[in-house]
């Protein structure tokens, strides 16, 4: 370290005489962008450096971008190592963007589901509009008296077709010991409130189907451009009706989450509402009701850098997209890798009394869809082809079955 502050002071000091351009001292290297562009905005007042002319001054330049990015790489690991690290690594891609370069090479989506599991996609301006309206009648239906929403309770015993009012800590205890909302399965609904709340609540959910239809679609078309394709998927498959139907037997939840004490022996001034867990879905959209605070908690494992990554953007406006277990069962074989996707929310006491409400779709195939791998497996690998119904029951009922951080601590 000594020796690199020493190596910056010189280069520093031949960088100002060569260049008029005061760099940075070695405590607060500031960003590599902004020091590249100090040195590109002025022309050397010399004729070089020790008469090496343009490529001196090159060598130079090089030198000290190199040092500031050591110093920017080193300065960024320490404050992040102990919480999560406000930044753009999840990224916000254009749908109409990626449609009109889907003949390239480029594959933005499965990019982001490699680094970090997830990307952000902007909701159209009608659409957004539906999801405040749609969560302005949630808060109408979760201010009823709890006797009221009882009427619409899940089935306890159903596993496969979730489908109506889940309470706090109920079902799944770990997910919700700070959520409570409803579960809607498939085009089903239920008479919640008076109309129009269901016709609302459809409409809405097909608006949601095609937006998300668009970005299954374009995940298709990178898959089947990556050359690692074993199934042939045409135009559609992915849509409902298609011949890997993922949204007729999808679900989705409105949630609300609700303030409570913190952990026993957290002391950090924050709060986990909901543990770091996998979507067991093939993919996951979620709406976030509010931007204040930006992101609303939400934050993903990196599994890269070793820390979370706060999502920076939230609101009716932006969609959250995350990679599921089963994208990885289908997708994640050979020579093709994904991030796991891992999220989970994290509340500072300071954001405890916010309202906090989303909207998650979970895309799955139907029940009896047979899960043959899209992608060839590695070389001598065999699995067991399971129905997704199968799998559902499997990967349910670890959900629901896994014990609350809490209770193992106390046990």
């Amino acid at each position: 370290w000594q020796k690199a502050c020493r190596n910056w002071r010189r280069f520093r000091r031949l960088a100002t005489k060569a260049s008029g351009v005061s760099l940075p001292p070695a405590c607060s290297p500031g960003p590599r962008v902004r020091l590249l562009e100090a040195l590109r905005s002025k022309q050397p007042r010399l004729g070089g450096l020790g008469g090496l002319g343009g490529l001196g001054m090159q060598f130079l330049q090089a030198h000290a971008a190199l040092i500031a990015a050591a110093f920017t790489t080193c300065t960024t690991r320490r404050i992040a190592a102990g919480s999560a690290r406000a930044s753009f690594a999840v990224p916000l891609l254009d749908l109409a963007q990626c449609r009109r370069s889907e003949a390239s090479t480029c594959t933005p989506f499965l990019d982001a589901f490699r680094g970090i599991g997830a990307f952000q996609v902007r909701v159209p301006a009608p659409l957004a509009r539906d999801s405040q309206h749609v969560f302005e009648h949630f808060e109408t239906f979760m201010a009823l008296p709890e006797a009221a929403r009882h009427r619409f309770l899940c089935d306890p015993g159903e596993v496969l077709v979730v489908h109506g009012y889940q309470p706090r800590g109920g079902e799944a205890e770990r997910f919700n010991r700070f959520r409570s909302g409803i579960v809607f399965h498939g085009e089903s609904t239920l008479p919640l409130l008076p109309e129009p709340f269901e016709e609302d609540i459809e409409r809405w959910r097909d608006g949601m189907w095609r937006l998300s239809e668009r970005i299954l679609e374009q995940l298709r078309d990178e898959l089947c451009r990556s050359g690692n394709m074993e199934v042939n998927l045409g135009m559609g498959s992915f849509s409902q009706g298609g011949a890997v139907d993922m949204i007729s037997g999808s679900h989705f939840q409105l949630k609300q989450m609700h303030s409570g004490s913190e952990p026993k022996g957290s002391g950090s001034g924050e709060t986990v509402r909901l543990p770091l867990h996998q979507d067991p879905s093939f993919m996951s959209l979620l709406i976030h009701g509010s931007s204040d605070p930006p992101g609303q908690g939400l934050e993903i494992w990196d599994e890269a850098a070793q820390e979370f990554v706060a999502v920076p953007r939230s609101g009716c406006e932006v969609a959250t997209v995350f990679i599921g277990q089963l994208f990885h069962l289908l997708c994640g074989r050979g020579d093709m890798r994904f991030a796991k996707g891992a999220h989970r929310v994290v509340t500072r006491a300071g954001d405890m009394e916010k309202q906090r409400l989303t909207a998650v779709f979970f895309f799955q195939p139907q029940l009896d869809t047979l899960l043959l791998p899209f992608v060839s497996p590695a070389k001598g690998s065999q699995e067991e082809t399971i129905s997704f119904r199968e799998r559902r029951l499997r990967s349910y009922r670890r959900f629901a079955r896994a014990a609350p951080p809490w209770k193992k601590e106390s046990g």
